[in-house]
């Protein structure tokens, strides 16, 4: 007989915590963003998170930027998308 999986919380996310909030809480602006994917990058490269779980942060952070609409979304997008290669 299979398990039977209990159903997870959702949870927050830990994408940077150094990175400040401009306009209140949320991700409302482009220097945010870029602020949280320089934290990634700079966890990954310490070894403090694996190749996987940056990869990971970082697509949930590509598509948080495309659900908001951040302007400009396709400049952060890209850079999002070069960044995911990097790693």
């Amino acid at each position: 007989m299979p398990k039977i999986r209990k159903k997870s919380k959702s949870r927050n996310v830990y994408l940077g915590k150094r990175v400040r909030d401009v306009n209140g809480p949320g991700l409302t602006n482009s220097s945010e963003v870029r602020g949280i994917m320089r934290a990634i990058l700079r966890d990954r490269k310490s070894g403090k998170i694996n190749s996987r779980k940056a990869r990971g942060r970082l697509l949930l952070l590509y598509l948080l930027v495309k659900k908001k609409k951040i302007k400009p979304t396709k400049t952060l997008m890209a850079e999002i998308r070069s960044a995911m290669k990097k790693v």
